[in-house]
């Protein structure tokens, strides 16, 4: 008999190309937890989601100007 683990929840963070919002991605990845990383910038995101690969994490990279009109439908999908 096999168990069957449930997938992890990812977690969602906004703001996470710098400061606080990457430190969150970081731990969170560090902690076992797959990331989406959100913010306006593809270019800082790519950096965090490449650092977060390196040490061994999980991360999705998703650029999204939340002040946008349909923001909120880009995260839906």
């Amino acid at each position: 008999m096999t168990s069957q683990q449930s997938p992890r929840p990812a977690i969602v963070v906004v703001g996470a190309s710098r400061g606080i919002g990457r430190a969150i991605a970081e731990l969170a990845a560090r902690d076992g937890a797959p990331v989406v990383l959100v913010a306006r910038s593809i270019e800082s995101l790519l950096v965090v989601e490449s650092a977060i690969k390196q040490a061994g994490g999980e991360a999705f990279s998703l650029p999204v100007d939340l002040t946008a009109h349909d923001a909120t439908r880009t995260l839906e999908e």
